[in-house]
């Protein structure tokens, strides 16, 4: 018997199979022919091929499954009960067929490109064991799951303006369809997607809807999404409001200039008043400055001399109505004396001087000028050189003075700070820590002094002597009993004075007590980092008696007191640190 499958392309599909196929070849048909034989394509002959069941085989009962699939998946259909039989079973989809090979008595087929619900054909032709068997199977195919929009509107409350934009707020990308519908207090207007104004942020992108000059009130709106073949409709609810701009006060000031000098309009306003500009006219010239922060400088050059009464104008942003508001400012002539004599920092002994500088109107030296100069309450006279300079020595302690230089009826004011070559801070330490009180000393120019520098410290009238290392720091050692001292540090006659406060590290308070009611004096002991110092021995004085405790773990010592009744001084005692205290003891 020969067995013909008519296959087109690569993908195991026959066309036009019925139980009948016939074939056009070219050249005569093997008389026994087994296996793959192939026939050349031909025009004058037909094989025809029969499926009849044969007598002498077994009948088979097969079963087709598949599971439903989205539209344009591919459907893969089982075929059960073919248990030993070999071969191919065929699955017919509106005369396109496709095949699969049995294997272990299971077939199955890879069915392409189903779009709709379809009841498929399912053929087995049959062995040299079996006949050949057929079953329907039924193809079912889901339209894609539309995805949900859940549309949202994004708005917020506004002042007054030309231009009010709602913002209707879609997950996802561009590639929506369909149309939204927004409605504002009932005016409705829709719009297609593809046309939409549209920006996309992070994973949303956003449909703009622009309204122009509202007016202030109370607004709803509605959005309507019209959903599309990939996306489910969707609509969202939103309010805001519209209000009244504020009006703005300005506080504008202008300080007096001379001829020749910038003329400063200093504007102060609010923090939001931001992101608009500011405009002083002055002889029909506009000066304008944008408003980056709420305190804005207006600079104008080259005034004459006058008075002149200048509009600052506001321009108004998106809260502010704008606003305008008068400054007056007064251009002086120019002086017959203009002094120059600026601010002078220096280190104590230094060689810098304080110098001023005298002019004419016109900017020229005068020399042989006599100049007044003031500084610390004591008045100094010089003589302007042929340059228009006067000068005085700075010998001064460490400080800030202020100076005024005064020529004729002309004066100016200026300031000398005078820095310290130590540097030094007040000291509190615990009674023999190892803490020193430390300077570092610099040179008339500001640079650490450097090693080999002496350093002299008066501590309680005792002078002491120390030498700097490569930084030029100069330490000492401070041995003293507990209390509040001063140390004085001298480098080359700059002077520093300090506070040391060496505090107690035992301490113990006065007790009043009953005769033999239990009582017990108790002192405390700490280390020189204010820790409790345990297992130390504290001594105590008692008229001549003497008692030795260790303390605890928290630094405590007890004394248990069996004394007659009177008062009684007692000393605690330890590593040179005395403490006095008074026990009375009533009957």
């Amino acid at each position: 018997m020969l067995t013909l499958d008519i296959v087109s392309g690569d993908n195991n599909v026959l066309e036009n199979a019925n139980e009948t196929q016939f074939l056009n070849f070219d050249g005569a048909v093997p008389e026994s022919s087994t296996g793959d034989d192939v026939f050349s394509k031909g025009t004058n002959s037909q094989l025809g091929v029969s499926t009849s069941p044969s007598p002498d085989k077994k009948n088979l009962t097969i079963n087709a499954t598949v599971d439903p699939i989205y539209v344009d998946d591919t459907a893969i259909v089982f075929v059960t009960g073919l248990e030993n039989a070999t071969g191919k079973v065929y699955v017919d989809i509106s005369s396109v067929v496709y095949f699969g090979y049995i294997n272990e008595g299971v077939a199955s087929v890879i069915v392409y490109g189903v779009v709709e619900n379809t009841t498929a054909n399912v053929t087995y032709d049959g062995d040299e064991n079996y006949n050949p068997a057929s079953t329907n199977v039924t193809i079912i195919v889901y339209p894609f799951p539309k995805i949900d929009t859940n549309i949202s509107i994004v708005v917020s409350d506004d002042y007054v303006s030309e231009r009010k934009t709602v913002n209707i707020r879609f997950p996802g990308s561009y590639d929506i369809g369909g149309n939204i519908t927004v409605i504002l207090n009932n005016e409705s207007r829709t719009f297609d997607m593809k046309d939409a104004e549209t920006i996309a942020i992070m994973d949303y992108f956003y449909v703009l809807v622009r309204y122009a000059n509202l007016t202030v009130g109370n607004y709803s709106v509605e959005a309507y999404y019209s959903g599309d073949d990939h996306y489910l409709p969707s609509n969202a609810t939103g309010n805001f409001s519209i209000y009244p701009k504020e009006n703005l006060t300005m506080n504008i000031s202008a300080s007096p200039v001379i001829e020749g000098q910038n003329v400063t309009i200093d504007v102060e306003l609010v923090k939001d008043a931001i992101v608009a500009n500011v405009t002083a006219t002055v002889d029909g010239k506009n000066f304008t400055f944008n408003v980056v922060r709420p305190d804005v400088k207006i600079i104008i050059p080259g005034l004459a001399a006058g008075n002149y009464t200048v509009p600052v104008s506001y321009s108004g942003n998106f809260k502010y109505n704008p606003v305008s508001q008068d400054v007056n400012i007064s251009v002086l002539p120019r002086p017959d004396v203009n002094i120059v004599a600026d601010n002078v920092i220096k280190y104590y002994g230094g060689s810098e001087r304080f110098v001023a500088n005298i002019y004419d109107s016109n900017m020229n030296p005068i020399a042989n000028k006599s100049v007044n100069i003031t500084i610390n309450g004591v008045t100094y006279t010089r003589t302007t050189n042929d340059n228009g300079t006067a000068s005085l020595a700075l010998r001064l302690n460490p400080g800030t003075y202020y100076v005024t230089t005064q020529v004729g009826d002309f004066s100016a004011n200026s300031t000398v700070t005078i820095l310290s070559t130590i540097e030094s801070a007040d000291l509190t330490k615990y009674y023999k820590n190892e803490t020193q009180f430390t300077v570092q000393v610099f040179g008339t120019d500001g640079k650490a002094a450097g090693a080999g520098e002496k350093v002299t410290f008066n501590v309680h009238g005792v002078l002491y002597t120390r030498t700097t290392n490569e930084s030029g720091i100069a330490k000492l050692n401070i041995n003293l009993e507990p209390g509040q001292y001063i140390i004085t540090a001298s480098y080359n006659n700059c002077n520093v004075s300090n506070n040391i406060t060496v505090v107690p590290v035992l301490n113990a308070s006065d007790l009043s007590m009953k005769y033999m009611d239990g009582s017990q004096f108790k002192a405390t002991l700490l280390d020189g980092q204010g820790k409790p110092c345990a297992g130390q021995n504290i001594t105590f004085n008692i008229n001549g008696v003497f008692y030795d405790r260790l303390t605890d773990s928290n630094g405590v010592v007890n004394l248990n007191i069996r004394l007659m009744a009177g008062e009684y001084i007692i000393t605690s005692s330890y590593n040179g640190c005395n403490v006095a205290n008074t026990i009375t003891i009533t009957s």
